[in-house]
């Protein structure tokens, strides 16, 4: 069996060009690697002002 997750957020530039860049997909990373080790798949895309992450996570 296998969990797949999709979410797409907009990117308003205001913001964005407020914010610094944080550390959230590197931890995210982190847990993923120290839970599943290899064994796991994230895809990240940003593009035409919007964040979209995919996740897919095998389960027994």
């Amino acid at each position: 069996m296998i969990i797949f997750f999709k979410t797409n957020n907009a990117i308003h530039a205001e913001v964005a060009s407020k914010r610094a860049a944080g550390f959230g997909i590197v931890n995210l990373t982190k847990r993923l690697t120290m839970l599943y080790g290899s064994n796991f798949d994230l895809k990240i895309d940003k593009s035409n002002n919007t964040f979209a992450a995919f996740l897919k996570i095998p389960i027994a």
